[in-house]
């Protein structure tokens, strides 16, 4: 059964904020966790689901947005185009730091303070020398800063609680099981209109792994996301969260 707090929470009516995207630095590598729900503001407001909240502009170099499509539609577009045209001109392949600096350029170009376009990127261990994978949080204006821990951005404070028992030990697929816990807590208790999964698009997770020996980037499969679901479901009906953060955390 839900608090009456809960119960309460529920029935408030709140400006969506289009997306809730977790991105955290783990034991062994980057996860990236997203819903699949898109707000469309052109003219009364509307909702559909679509994959692309996360994807990838480069072997090993996925990105997350938070904010309109329409912005991030133009985004892709023009990093996609320099991907392009760089990997086409330099032998050697394209230069993260290179990429950093355009993604940064493009948003501030593209972008203004009012946009609440946010972007988190995940880079794979591949193009560094201790072969470790990174994160950084891009925000409105353009400016980017590492992130060690988790980041989450778009709704981002309806998991702050389900979220203060992150530690830095905890592996790629517990904290995807926590974002997707996440994800599925604010659609259930409708804490954000705008956040959500259906059956045909579900949350998307993206796993970079330090050390790749061979894949830089990979999605969870549909059985790890069944298995998420069917145990999320089980928490969702007990919302009993100390149990649900023991598990994760001694989970293999």
């Amino acid at each position: 059964m839900y608090s009456s707090k809960v119960k309460y929470e529920k029935t408030l009516k709140k400006d969506p904020t289009m997306t809730y995207v977790l991105g955290s630095r783990c034991s062994d590598g980057v996860v990236i966790v997203g819903d699949t729900k898109f707000t469309i503001t052109n003219g009364p407001t509307e909702y559909m689901y679509d994959i692309g909240k996360v994807t990838g502009e480069q072997p090993g170099i996925i990105s997350a947005f938070a904010g309109t499509r329409a912005k991030f539609e133009r985004f892709r577009s023009e990093i996609r185009e320099f991907v392009s045209n760089y990997s086409g001109r330099i032998k050697d392949g394209i230069s993260v730091d290179r990429v950093l600096i355009e993604i940064s350029n493009i948003i501030e170009r593209t972008s203004n303070k009012f946009d609440g376009f946010e972007l988190l990127v995940g880079i794979s261990g591949v193009y560094f020398a201790d072969k470790k994978s990174i994160l950084k949080h891009f925000y409105t204006s353009g400016g980017y800063v590492p992130i060690n821990g988790y980041k989450a951005i778009g709704s981002e404070a309806y998991g702050k609680v389900l979220l203060r028992n992150w530690r830095p030990e905890m592996t790629m697929k517990q904290i995807a099981e926590l974002g997707y816990f996440v994800i599925r807590y604010i659609q259930e208790l409708n804490l954000d209109e705008g956040v959500g999964i259906d059956e045909g698009h579900p949350v998307q997770v993206t796993f970079i792994p330090d050390k790749p020996t061979d894949k830089l980037d990979y999605p969870a499969d549909k059985q790890m996301l069944d298995d998420f679901e069917e145990r999320t479901k089980a928490r969702l009906n007990k919302i009993d969260a100390e149990p649900f953060f023991s598990s994760l955390t001694h989970s293999q």
